[in-house]
């Protein structure tokens, strides 16, 4: 960033609904243009459109400010200017409603007071999300506020301060005619009901350009009838960047403002990523049907900065480019694009590489440590756990081969079986046996035969030789041929039993030159008439023979993350790389990057326009199932739904007139792989499991939005519904309100 001498007027808070919430510094000079955003979109607005003097309806929640320790306010820029004296005088709402904090109570006299005037030519709305919320609270409370207005008082249940009830009743009289007018339309239904209620009204602005607020728009369509949604405006907190003159159009165009910021284009695909090398361009060099990332240096200080605005260039108008903003991919950092590389480099070395390089590596090693420290606690409790396990089974034998029998005594068996091995075994020296596990067609079940004493258990184990030279005498089942093939061992733990096969394969392999069990303990050796080694653990096997392919899938299969082998798997320290310009960082890079608004399970990198559009086409199936709001997430930010499956999408629905059917969900999935290539060769291949869509109880996007507002400097007005949810506890707030969970 660059700037001038004077410390910033305010910071900016972005909407956060993309990310984290973002502290953007605002100049007094960018300040001070800001608050002409609203004179400068009246004018200019209606010398380029069909647009009359009449007032219009809008609503206004009053931001919460915080403060920096210098002093500096930390808040909405856009609700600054709103406040302005000069915001109020072309609408409906009186500037003593802009201190109204509460969200329900500012939409509720937003629209009491508009409801007054029968003459409203326009409706005001941030975005498209913000104006369907609107049109909602209205069809919810009308009866309520049609009350009011015959009465001239305002309800005692809205949530407002004495002082500003006081002013606001001030302002009303009853009005009995206009509040019949009212109910009688409200009564017939909401379907084209702003026309109905307003017949002059000409125009809805509200800004619904992207993906994220195509199904706003739709829903918003049915309250509106014929009337023309506008998107008037291209704004971010970073700045205003552009104006839509294409009235009337279902795509708009906005026509770039030079005044405030210096615009730089980053060619992207339609991912929004940037080829490997590529260069921006300016506003001339744009080509219509291509898409920019957007590269911003503003009078705020901000020098080519990467907003991370995915746009697409429409036309042009007096040789300015018309822009539509399509989706926003989201960048945890700050991008400077072209530099000094003289400066940067000695920068990079003298400075930037040995702090980074120091804090990798020291960060690395408190890793390794607790790694370690954890690996060393876990091992222990599990050898704990395992010793304590075969220390209860120190009494008992497997037998394995014995022929299974209808009615059978195991018991009896066990003592026929120590008896074709020359020991005495009788009933008072069984605790008990029994078989293991459920029956089977293709071989016999072992046996667990408990032994009341250990000395006997030792005997017959001792013994187990002359089962090959053994014969009961006219036994039904221990034949010779049975007998040879029986054998008994220790009735080792599972754990056990997996070192113990594990330790048989290598010695296969040449690797060890045996390897037995003793009292339950494995032991090896290496070579005849070597030492003999006691093996407590994978990992003290592989100490013994090294790396081998056959430890690594087991330590795998127990689900255990083990140390790496001295020398193997330990990633190196990232080393600070080379300038690049017009690129976002690489893997390996100093600079953290996040995905955003896409979906990216299994390196598919899904953009939101792309899920967005199959969803809307699996929806035109559904019948008279509408959309309402919907969100999504990846599978391993739910814990459980990522344990024994592929990776996956999980695809939270609000809908009106149903719910959707298993079927009906399964459409979603159905047309995202006919419309993306590379997200079905994922699926085919199953490297990406199916989608798990989830319908939410009514209200679950409302109560959602009201929580993240509540806790945040976010502005009522610029909360965007992320359709990419990006953290465990936003998924889990969906999961507690799915319907399923509901009904059970």
């Amino acid at each position: 960033m660059f700037g001038d001498r004077q410390p910033p007027a305010m910071f900016g808070c972005s909407s956060g609904t993309t990310g984290r919430a973002k502290l953007i510094p605002i100049s007094a000079r960018g300040l001070d243009f800001t608050a002409m955003v609203a004179g400068f979109y009246g004018s200019e607005q209606r010398d380029l459109l069909p647009i009359s003097l009449g007032r219009s309806l809008s609503t206004f929640c009053a931001p919460r400010y915080r403060f920096t320790d210098s002093g500096i306010k930390i808040g909405s820029v856009m609700a600054t200017a709103m406040q302005s004296p000069t915001a109020t005088l072309l609408g409906t709402l009186p500037p003593e409603a802009m201190t109204i904090g509460d969200q329900e109570a500012s939409k509720y006299v937003g629209l009491l007071f508009g409801l007054r005037d029968p003459n409203v030519e326009r409706l005001d709305g941030s975005f498209a999300s913000n104006m369907f919320t609107l049109l909602k609270f209205l069809e919810d409370h009308w009866q309520s506020l049609v009350r009011d207005l015959r009465r001239g008082r305002l309800d005692e249940k809205v949530n407002v301060t004495p002082e500003v009830r006081e002013k606001l009743n001030g302002l009303l009289q009853p009005e009995p005619e206009r509040a019949s007018q009212l109910e009688a339309e409200f009564s017939k239904g909401f379907d084209n009901i702003m026309l109905r209620i307003f017949p002059k009204m000409s125009l809805v602005a509200s800004n619904s350009s992207g993906s994220s607020m195509a199904v706003y728009k739709e829903r918003c369509r049915p309250y509106l009838g014929d009337l023309t949604i506008h998107s008037p405006i291209y704004i971010c907190t970073e700045g205003l960047l552009g104006m839509n003159i294409r009235h009337g159009r279902d795509r708009p165009g906005y026509v770039l403002v030079p005044s405030e910021a210096y615009l730089e284009f980053l060619p992207v695909d339609d991912q929004g990523v940037a080829a490997e090398g590529a260069q921006p361009v300016q506003a001339n060099e744009v080509e219509v049907g291509k898409m920019y990332e957007i590269i911003i240096t503003n009078v705020s200080g901000f020098y080519r900065y990467r907003l991370g605005d995915i746009v697409e260039v429409v036309g042009f108008f007096n040789q300015i480019p018309l822009v539509d903003f399509m989706f926003r991919w989201i960048s945890l950092r700050f991008s400077v694009l072209y530099r000094d590389e003289g400066f940067i480099a000695r920068l990079r070395e003298k400075l930037l590489a040995p702090i980074i390089s120091q804090c990798v590596a020291e960060a690395l090693q408190t890793r390794d440590r607790e790694i370690e420290q954890l690996r060393a606690q876990l091992s222990a409790a599990q050898n704990d756990v395992d010793s304590l396990e075969q220390y209860s089974r120190r009494n008992s034998l497997m037998i394995t081969g014995l022929p299974e029998s209808a009615r059978e005594s195991t018991d009896a068996l066990v003592i026929d079986l120590a008896k074709a091995a020359g020991v005495t075994v009788t009933v008072a020296d069984l605790d008990r046996s029994h078989r293991v596990g459920p029956p089977r067609r293709d071989r016999p079940r072992q046996i667990i035969a408990k032994f009341v004493a250990f000395n006997k258990r030792q005997e017959l184990l001792e013994a187990r030789t002359n089962l090959r030279a053994g014969r009961v005498q006219q036994h039904p089942i221990l034949t010779q041929q049975v007998l040879a093939n029986t054998y008994i061992a220790e009735n080792l733990t599972k754990r056990n039993q997996l070192i113990l096969f594990v330790a048989r394969q290598l010695r296969r392999k040449g690797k060890l030159h045996s390897a037995w069990t003793n009292n339950c303990v494995i032991k090896v050796r290496t070579r005849e008439g070597g030492p003999t080694t006691k093996i407590n653990s994978l990992t003290g096997l592989r100490d013994v023979v090294g790396d081998d392919p056959d430890i690594r899938s087991a330590l795998q299969q127990t689900g255990v993350a083990a140390a790496p082998a001295p020398g193997a798997g330990r990633a190196p320290i990232a080393r600070v790389p080379e300038p690049a310009a017009a690129r976002r960082p690489a893997e390996g890079d100093t600079a953290v990057t996040g995905n955003g608004q896409m979906l990216n399970v299994n390196f598919e990198k899904l953009s939101e326009q792309s899920f967005t559009s199959s969803l809307e086409s699996a929806v035109r199936c559904w019948g008279g199932i509408k959309l309402l709001d919907f969100t999504t997430a990846e599978s391993v930010l739910s814990r459980g739904e990522a344990d024994g499956q592929p990776p996956h999408y999980l695809v939270f629905l609000e809908t009106e007139g149903g719910i959707p059917t298993e079927k009906q969900k399964n459409m979603i999935d159905e047309k995202l792989c006919e419309q993306n290539y590379v997200y079905k060769s994922f699926r085919v291949k199953n490297a990406i499991g199916p989608m798990k869509v989830m319908s939410v109880i009514p209200g679950t996007f409302s109560k959602y939005r009201d929580q993240l507002i509540s806790g945040s400097s976010t502005f009522l007005l610029q909360f965007k519904q992320p359709r990419v949810l990006r953290s465990e506890k936003q998924v889990q707030f969906f999961m507690e309100h799915r319907l399923e969970e509901k009904k059970q």
